[in-house]
């Protein structure tokens, strides 16, 4: 899964105001159900954004801000995400300070159980969870067993924890984008072979028209971002990036291989069978010398040394942090793990790279 961006050509001052004033009006809703969400137990106890939802339309909620019964449900979504976002982020924050109770680590005053450790990574597992905990509720598991005077421990010491990392609660600040779902928009081609994005406005059955940048399919939910500078804006969605699946081979005595020079030219259909002989400088070469893929050999050896010199860097942070773990100074190795040794950008480029391999091959 990937996100893609599309770009619209330059707007005229009338068509970005009236843009505007959508983004405008999706913050103020996105605003009016963060607080909803803000109420530890209450976001605890709600699966996902549906429940909250599914009342607010038995109960008639019609939005004071002048969006449509889609925009606003879109709105409430994006502000149960982010109070999730907000809670899955605190808990990669505490894991450290989770992981200094074991027993060994050097790190931690006070060494916990096997079992007080399962259960305070299982709690930090859910953003429902760890939210109902510090809303007051004693969370138990029922997978395991755990004694009532060690899981109090553990609860005490998560809920000090949370209310000091914590931080100000999650509030819109710019006004700048929002979400419409697949039936808020539509794309259409001009005369002029130009993708037009068609989307809602705030006045009922009435859409606006925005000529895009180049041509790929959209479908699903999508962001519209505005860009104030350029007067403009961005259309992101996400999309499955897979790699061209490999032709089924045919029987040997009919199949019809079109072979492509380097330069670009193509011969013939021909009935033979082609050799092809797999490489690492190349995806293949086949037997009159052609090559294929020639790009393969750079992609693998710059890789290899950017992990490599990668790698030789983090050693070299691991090593100071557990310096300053021996020396007693807790905090400073904290820092150096959580912001210099975190595996997420490192996972996500790992990811990069294997898909354009599988691409190139």
């Amino acid at each position: 899964m990937r996100t893609i961006k599309r770009i619209s050509q330059p707007l005229n001052q009338g068509k970005y105001e009236t843009i505007q004033e959508i983004a405008s009006a999706y913050a103020r809703e996105k605003q009016e159900h963060l607080p909803d969400y803000q109420d530890d137990a209450l976001f605890g106890r709600h699966r996902n954004e549906r429940t909250l939802r599914d009342q607010l339309v038995r109960a008639g909620y019609r939005s004071p801000h002048g969006v449509s019964a889609r925009m606003w449900k879109l709105a409430q979504k994006d502000a149960y995400e982010t109070v999730k976002k907000q809670w899955a982020a605190l808990a990669e924050r505490i894991r450290p300070l989770v992981a200094a109770h074991r027993s060994g680590s050097g790190l931690g005053d006070v060494n916990w159980t096997d079992n007080q450790m399962r259960y305070a990574y299982w709690l930090l597992s859910d953003p429902r969870r760890l939210a109902q905990l510090v809303g007051g509720e004693a969370v138990i598991p029922k997978h395991f067993k755990i004694e009532a005077g060690r899981r109090k421990v553990v609860r005490n010491y998560l809920r000090r924890v949370v209310r000091r990392q914590r931080g100000e609660q999650p509030c819109v600040k710019l006004e700048r984008a929002f979400t419409l779902d697949a039936n808020m928009y539509d794309i259409r081609v001009s005369a002029a072979g130009t993708q037009i994005l068609a989307i809602t406005s705030l006045i009922p059955r009435q859409r606006i028209r925005i000529p895009l940048k180049g041509k790929t399919v959209i479908r699903g939910n999508i962001q519209i971002v505005l860009n104030d500078d350029k007067q403009r804006i961005e259309v992101h969605y996400t999309a499955d990036i897979k790699p061209a699946k490999l032709a089924k081979r045919q029987a040997a005595t009919n199949s019809r291989i079109t072979q492509k020079h380097p330069d670009g030219q193509k011969e013939e259909p021909t009935e033979t069978i082609v050799a092809v002989d797999a490489g690492l400088s190349e995806v293949f070469t086949d037997e009159a010398g052609h090559r294929y893929g020639t790009g393969l050999g750079r992609l693998i050896y710059e890789e290899s040394d950017r992990i490599l010199a990668k790698n030789r860097r983090r050693n070299k942070l691991h090593q100071l942090a557990e310096k300053h773990s021996r020396a007693g100074r807790h905090q400073k190795a904290r820092n150096i793990r959580r912001l210099n040794l975190g595996q997420k950008k490192q996972k996500a480029q790992r990811r990069r790279n294997q898909s354009e391999l599988e691409r190139q091959i």
